[in-house]
């Protein structure tokens, strides 16, 4: 985010990273090039075993809000390409921004 976005555009991206699953999933894709694709069923079990050991049911309810929710909400904002029916992802170089709302937005702006 730069300081020449708009404040819907500011809105937009805050109300995306306002989702913890969202900033996990931006946090593990920001360890990747750029360029690089995962697959969805690789991102879903990392998912799942976020909160320890998980079954088959814990990697499905992973898979399916990533990509019904998560994958096309970053998709959307730019963070990410998505392709749902190859059910790939791939790294852009805004995957690994950490946008600094102290730093990047200017106050006072509406």
């Amino acid at each position: 985010m730069d300081s020449q976005s708009t404040p819907s555009e500011r809105d937009a991206l805050f109300a995306i990273l306002a989702d913890s699953s969202r900033r996990r999933l931006l946090d593990a894709l920001g360890t990747l090039e750029p360029g690089s694709r995962t697959t969805l069923s690789a991102l879903s079990d990392r998912f799942a075993a976020d909160d320890g050991p998980a079954g088959d049911e814990q990697r499905r309810d992973a898979a399916v809000a990533l990509h019904h929710i998560h994958l096309p909400k970053l998709a959307d904002a730019g963070l990410i390409e998505y392709d749902a029916e190859a059910k790939v992802v791939e790294v852009t170089g805004r995957s690994g921004e950490r946008p600094d709302p102290a730093v990047d937005i200017p106050i006072g702006e509406e």
